[in-house]
Order: C-alpha cells, then sequence, then structure tokens
C-alpha cells in the first residue's frame, strides 16, 4: 500500500471515530437536559420486574442520564440513581402526564401490560377478574399498578383502555381480607364444617382460584391457600 494509501486510510479511520465522538458527545448533552415524562418509581435495574425501587421521580423532574440499555436509560436526579424506559424521558415539558386521583378498573378479559404506549411486545399479560390501579391516562392507555404475589413480577405497566372496566361491568377476582376473617384449611368447600377454623391476624391480598357456593378457593403471597367466605372479600388488593 503506499503512503497516499495509508494516510487516506487513517484520515477515514480519524474521522469516523470523531463522528462517533461528536455523536455520543450529543447524546450525552441532549439526554442530560430532559425532564421526567410523569411521575415514575425507578427501576433498580434494566428489567421490568422489580424488587424494590431505588427511588420516585416526579413530573417535570430534571435528569441527566448516565448511560443507555436499548430501550432502557440510567438517570440521576440529585442522589436519586435508577433505570427507566427512554419512553418517560422529554425535552419539552408540555409533554409532561400529570397526577390524577387513583381509581380501581378490573381486566375483562385477558389484557397484554407494555412497558411503555406503543410498545411492539408486551412485557406480561393480565387475567380476567385481576383488579388494578390506574395512576395514569394517556389518549386510549391507562398505566395500572398491579397487585403481585410473587417478586421478582411485573408492578406497573401500561394496558388498552378497551380490556379494562368498571365493578359493576366485570366480575372481579381478588381483593384482600380484612383483618379478623374467618378461614379454613381443607381439600373441599363441601367439608367446610368440619375444617379448622382460624382467624387471619392481618389484612391479606388475595386471588380467587375457584367458587363452589357462599365460598371461594383463594391465593395469597408465599403460595398461601385457604377457604373463606366470598362476603368477607374486599375487592381492593391495594
Amino acid at each position: 500500500m503506499t503512503k497516499f494509501g495509508i494516510f487516506k486510510r487513517l484520515s477515514l479511520i480519524f474521522i469516523l471515530a470523531a463522528a462517533l465522538s461528536l455523536s455520543a458527545f450529543l447524546w450525552v448533552r441532549n439526554m442530560s437536559n430532559t425532564f421526567c415524562r410523569m411521575s415514575i418509581e425507578l427501576y433498580a435495574d434494566a428489567s421490568p420486574d422489580e424488587l424494590s425501587s431505588p427511588g420516585k421521580l416526579e413530573a417535570g423532574r430534571k435528569v441527566r442520564s448516565l448511560a443507555e440499555r436499548s430501550p432502557w436509560v440510567l438517570v440521576q436526579a440529585g442522589t436519586t440513581e435508577g433505570w427507566l424506559p427512554a419512553w418517560y424521558l422529554t425535552r419539552d415539558t408540555n409533554d409532561l402526564l400529570q397526577d390524577i386521583a387513583p381509581y380501581l378498573m378490573v381486566v375483562k378479559e385477558n389484557a397484554p401490560v407494555y412497558l411503555y404506549p406503543g410498545q411492539d411486545a408486551p412485557i406480561s399479560d393480565l387475567a380476567a377478574g385481576k383488579v388494578v390501579k390506574v395512576e395514569k391516562e394517556l389518549y386510549n392507555w391507562r398505566y395500572v399498578h398491579i397487585a403481585v404475589y410473587d417478586v421478582p413480577r411485573v408492578q406497573r405497566g401500561w394496558v388498552s383502555r378497551e380490556y379494562l372496566a368498571t365493578r359493576e361491568e366485570a366480575v372481579p377476582m381478588e381483593g384482600r381480607l380484612p383483618a379478623g376473617t374467618k378461614i379454613y384449611y381443607g381439600p373441599n368447600a363441601e367439608q367446610i364444617a368440619g375444617l379448622p377454623e382460624e382467624v387471619d391476624p392481618a389484612d391479606q391480598r388475595v386471588y380467587i382460584d375457584k367458587e363452589i357456593g357462599e365460598m371461594a378457593y383463594v391465593s395469597g403471597p408465599g403460595g398461601w391457600n385457604a377457604w373463606i367466605y366470598k362476603k368477607d372479600i374486599v375487592y381492593d388488593p391495594f
């Protein structure tokens, strides 16, 4: 290779390296002047399965981007640092989503859950009867809080409004047992009269697995199961 050829190749390598450096600089600069689109709990890692949240950001909070793992971005605001999808960042404060008064809805048919509106593939799904707490609204999308019984598990996400209904329009299969609820352990409800009776010492989140007459067989955190009277369920797992 001639000296000219070597020089030309080195020049191209230098130009490419400079372009990449400039792109990285511009990305960091642009993303360092962004705002959180809505109030949201940060994720401890780039995964929708939450174990614990390192903190919460309020809508309009200015953040600095530290790293990217598409579609996730590691952000920092003050002493708080955590991950969130890039969709939740904006450079236009007109894009901020305002808080609403949370309300409960029932999943009326199996519903896909998305990390953000318009995501290509769902991250989870909800069975009919799940009770969710709606915390944000965006056109036909609802940002919901999901009751979970084991972790890691998706606890928040976006669901299309068409899959949700009020309690009057759909049958809830989830709730909680107030402290003092009588619970029964045994194989079936037909033998309920002979089953040992206990009193639940504290509020407990439950999901109805099956119903027989006025009884329901419920599941709780940690694989707990028992029979209870359906009249004792409060259809609010939160």
